[in-house]
């Protein structure tokens, strides 16, 4: 990752991963998406890419709270799309 990569808009997120505005949300909600990966002032976020994207492939700091909901495992390699993925939570 480039220090200098811009931090961009919940939309630009949903259109690189092809999902809509709700997936990314969902992602945010149940802990998919680490909280180092962007910045919050109010109510709007603005998320790295690259650091999503790092995240994603790594499946580590993504995995959602095993004490409030159930967990898979899943083998990031094998996955066509981050879509999927989360698809199949």
């Amino acid at each position: 990752m480039q220090p200098d990569d811009p931090y961009v808009p919940i939309d630009v997120v949903a259109n690189h991963f092809g999902v809509s505005l709700s997936t990314v949300r969902a992602w945010l909600n149940r802990g998919y998406i680490p909280i180092a990966s962007y910045i919050q002032v109010g109510n709007t976020r603005r998320f790295k890419i690259n650091m999503l994207e790092e995240a994603f492939r790594n499946n580590t700091d993504t995995k959602p709270d095993t004490t409030s909901q159930e967990s898979v495992d899943v083998d990031s390699d094998k996955l066509d799309s981050m879509e999927d993925f989360f698809e199949d939570m």
